[in-house]
C-alpha cells in the first residue's frame, strides 16, 4: 500500500511515518506539507491512502479532501487532527464521499 501523509508540521508526519513504518503491507510513505504539493503527488503517484492534517498553515486539509473526492480514482483518506472541533465537519465531510 501506498501512503500519503499531508502535514504542515514535521514532527507529526516523522510520528505517523514511524508508525506506518511498523505496519505491514505499507510499500510506500510519501510526505507533503502543504496542499499544492499533495495534489502535484497524487497526480504523479498511484497512492491507496492518504493521512491529511486539517488544519495546515493557510490551508485546510477538508479542502483537500474536496478535491480527492473528484479524481477519478481517489485514494482513501483519513483525518488526522489534534483539535477534536474539527472531528465533527470532517465525519461529515467523509460520508459526503462515501453517499
Amino acid at each position: 500500500m501506498d501512503v500519503l501523509i499531508v502535514d504542515d508540521e514535521a514532527l507529526a508526519r516523522n510520528e505517523l511515518k514511524y508508525l506506518l513504518n511498523q505496519c505491514e503491507g505499507v510499500s510506500l510513505i510519501i510526505e507533503a506539507s502543504t496542499i499544492q504539493e499533495a495534489l502535484e503527488i497524487l497526480l504523479t503517484e498511484s497512492i491507496d491512502l492518504a493521512f491529511l492534517d486539517i488544519q495546515l498553515t493557510n490551508e485546510s486539509g477538508l479542502d483537500l479532501a474536496d478535491k480527492i473526492a473528484k479524481m477519478p480514482h481517489p485514494p482513501e483518506f483519513v483525518f488526522a487532527t489534534a483539535y477534536d472541533e474539527y472531528a465533527i465537519e470532517a465525519f461529515e465531510k467523509m460520508l459526503e464521499t462515501i453517499f
